[in-house]
């Protein structure tokens, strides 16, 4: 609350500074499961809790949000569940800034580096012309944009860009791993759609345009692909993650099941169409999606 903000800074101070957005995001998470609180609340909270942390630093979705997505759907009303709608659709106008903010960042990071009389790269003025100027005229032109809108784009600017020593910004890879933000709050909003389409009519829609335009505005695109978002409805495995206790402590457990349900999901990253299966299953490829998946019936115990 907004009283205990002194309190709130005196432990912050104790946390490293990469860590402080996570254990207060998994703190209100954890209130709102197992208090149950209204999704008004929690949402708000979420909301104070980004405004506080882009004052200084940058916004990214984050798995806990998402696993809270999943656990609270199928217990939501129909207005609970525009709520949350509206939440993510807010998300996603406001990525692009946000993702111009936290690269402007790192890019204004390194520029203090070469400055700084005790950097380690003696002459600052060579460093700054071969390895900073094709990194910056990247993230004023490309920055907060999808990789499947810019990936022609990237190809050019990676062969300006030579990695030197000490700097691990890599154009192609950064960007295409910011798209996965899009992937992940698009997901999310089709799930919900989908849960309100079954609500009202009592079963699974078919296909993804069922859902257009009652609940969606139009179908969600694949930020890797540029097509739309793709759907399975139906038998699948998924992965259940749970916790158990072992002697005198805890540790997680991780099963795969068979269930019946519906997933949408992007290609990811890899660029590899994995069914939907979000994680690398031990494969040797190590590929994976970004999915999103609501269980019907009865899940295993």
């Amino acid at each position: 609350e907004p009283g205990d903000a002194k309190k709130l800074d005196a432990i912050m101070q104790e946390i490293p500074d990469y860590r402080r957005f996570h254990y207060l995001e998994d703190l209100i998470i954890m209130q709102a499961v197992l208090e149950k609180c209204p999704p008004q609340e929690t949402l708000a909270k979420l909301d104070r809790l980004q405004q506080w942390i882009t004052e200084d630093s940058f916004f990214y979705i984050s798995r806990p949000v998402l696993r809270f997505m999943d656990y609270r759907l199928k217990q939501a009303s129909a207005g609970e569940l525009n709520e949350y709608l509206a939440y993510w659709n807010r998300q996603e106008k406001e990525l692009p800034l946000k993702m111009k903010r936290k690269f402007n960042q790192f890019c204004q990071s390194l520029l203090t580096l070469t400055e700084d009389s005790n950097t380690f790269f003696p002459f600052s003025e060579y460093f700054r012309a071969k390895h900073l100027q094709a990194r910056y005229e990247a993230i004023q032109t490309l920055a907060g944009r999808e990789y499947a809108d810019i990936k022609e784009q990237l190809k050019v600017y990676q062969k300006k860009i030579k990695r030197g020593a000490y700097i691990p910004f890599i154009i192609k890879d950064n960007f295409r791993e910011e798209s996965g933000h899009y992937a992940d709050i698009r997901t999310v909003k089709t799930g919900i759609a989908l849960q309100l389409y079954y609500r009202k009519y009592g079963k699974d829609a078919e296909k993804l345009s069922d859902l257009v335009p009652e609940f969606l505005p139009e179908i969600p695109r694949d930020p890797y692909t540029g097509q739309e978002l793709k759907y399975r409805k139906g038998e699948m495995t998924h992965r259940f993650r749970s916790i158990v206790e072992k002697g005198n402590a805890f540790e997680a457990k991780i099963e795969d099941e068979k269930i019946q349900g519906v997933r949408v999901y992007s290609i990811g990253k890899d660029l590899v169409d994995d069914g939907g299966r979000n994680w690398n299953g031990g494969s040797t490829e190590k590929t994976s999606d970004i999915a999103f998946t609501i269980v019907r019936g009865q899940i295993p115990k």
